[in-house]
């Protein structure tokens, strides 16, 4: 009699229970029997016994996104059991692929590196890692210029103030085991490096002139090339890299004498310091309607090329690339309102004069706004990648040559749309093929991982 009276009331109230039945194993759809309660769908006999789920329940578990494949899990006792079946995301590696399954194909999260307002700065491999170099002023509205040390997965190692001082002209520059400093401040120049968190004062420069350019590379030793303000040259200085002046030379003593007259120059150093370039627009009285290049051998003094006409593009977002091989390649943008051509553009200046081709990465007719201005690095591979701002779709777009010569290509992947990018810089570590790539916003300088274009 009792159990065809069990029977009824399941039928009726929809909910089963026994005292031999655990919580969380018999849902209810109405009412439960005297003295249990109904309670997020489950007839409970314990209202404190937690209950994630329905005993006997599955549910899909993990991720389908890139790599990874959802699995099951089980419900137990009133809890979620493993997840059966999951197949899990990875470390990135660059192969065309989503393998850490968090949206983004051979690239990682970004990362802050720098919050605050920052004046110039300057994005270098350092030491397996990265460095970032700040100009920002202190509470007292002092400026500083701060070394900030990363890994290749950006977590921050130490930070180096390297000195106080008045706004002035600034460049930073790395070897890979150092980073290197100059000011120029008051018509004198002062340099610095700073190694595993000390500084180190270099010899320097009181009569320098007032420059008005500057530029930083490292070799076997250290080289600044600026021009003077005022005087129709530039000078050329080395130092070693213990910070003893070797000597400083001005360029009109070392290029033939028809082009003494020349003034404007723009000065640059090689990423490897070997070779600094002069390109220069004559004054109007000189008799010459085209730019002029120089390119100097920086451990000889000897002019290795001398070119004119030289057709000089945006030369604030020129930079000056050597590849293993010794081979000076010259990275440049073209954009400008009043032309109907922009682009970025790769020149190998071979030194053996195999080639003199000027190779576009990418063309835009009729829309000089589209690009912004954009920073290259040679990566492992002795290939030179390159990143620039397309200000009209909003994204940065990672390029890489491949080949030589009139042969050389470009293939190039654009990255996610975003607003607040600014100005980008790219950085190689060297420990695997990943290249940094940081940009400065506002109020912060953030940085990302990315992959060098197959």
């Amino acid at each position: 009699m009792r159990r065809v009276v069990l029977t009824a009331w399941v039928l009726v109230s929809g909910c089963f229970y026994a005292p031999a039945v655990d919580d969380c194993a018999v849902a209810c759809t109405d009412a439960c029997p005297s003295g249990l309660r109904c309670v997020e769908g489950l007839c409970r006999k314990n209202e404190q016994v937690v209950c994630e789920c329905q005993a006997g329940t599955t549910r899909p578990c993990g991720s389908n996104v890139g790599k990874c494949k959802e699995g099951l899990q089980s419900c137990g006792r009133g809890t979620w059991g493993a997840c059966v079946g999951e197949v899990l995301g990875s470390a990135e590696v660059c192969d065309g692929l989503d393998n850490d399954c968090d949206g983004l194909v051979d690239q990682g999260p970004p990362v802050v590196l720098f919050e605050g307002a920052t004046g110039e700065w300057r994005f270098l491999s350092l030491d397996g890692g990265y460095a970032l170099v700040t100009t920002e002023a202190n509470d007292a509205g002092e400026e500083h210029t701060v070394v900030r040390r990363f890994d290749a997965d950006f977590t921050p190692r130490e930070v180096t103030i390297a000195r106080s001082a008045p706004a002035g002209l600034f460049d930073a520059t790395s070897n890979g085991t150092a980073v290197f400093l100059a000011w120029a401040l008051d018509g004198g120049l002062d340099l610095a490096s700073v190694t595993g968190g000390r500084l180190t004062s270099f010899d320097g420069v009181e009569d320098a002139g007032v420059a008005r350019f500057m530029r930083l590379g490292v070799g076997e030793q250290l080289i600044a090339h600026w021009d003077r303000a005022g005087i129709a040259t530039t000078s050329l200085g080395r130092w070693s890299l213990e910070g003893r002046q070797v000597d400083i030379t001005e360029t009109r003593t070392l290029i033939d004498a028809g082009f003494e007259l020349l003034d404007a120059w723009y000065p640059r150093v090689s990423s490897g310091g070997h070779y600094a370039v002069l390109t220069s627009t004559p004054p109007a009285d000189a008799g010459l309607d085209e730019n002029l290049r120089a390119v100097i051998d920086t451990r000889t003094l000897e002019v290795k090329r001398l070119d004119a006409p030289y057709y000089q593009y945006d030369v604030n977002s020129t930079k000056q690339l050597e590849l293993p091989t010794g081979e000076l390649v010259g990275f440049y943008q073209y954009s400008f309102a009043s032309s109907s051509w922009s682009g970025v553009y790769v020149n190998p200046d071979m030194l053996d004069l195999l080639t003199g081709d000027e190779l576009t990465v990418e063309e835009v007719k009729s829309s000089a706004t589209a690009w912004g201005p954009g920073d290259a690095v040679v990566d492992g591979e002795g290939r030179v990648s390159l990143v620039y701002m397309d200000t009209v779709e909003r994204r940065f777009v990672v390029a890489r040559t491949v080949g030589r010569g009139v042969s050389m290509v470009i293939s190039k992947q654009p990255l996610p749309r975003a607003e607040g990018f600014g100005v980008p810089r790219l950085g190689y570590a060297g420990v695997d093929e990943f290249l940094g790539l940081a940009w400065k916003e506002p109020s912060k300088v953030a940085a990302r991982r990315v992959c060098p274009v197959k």
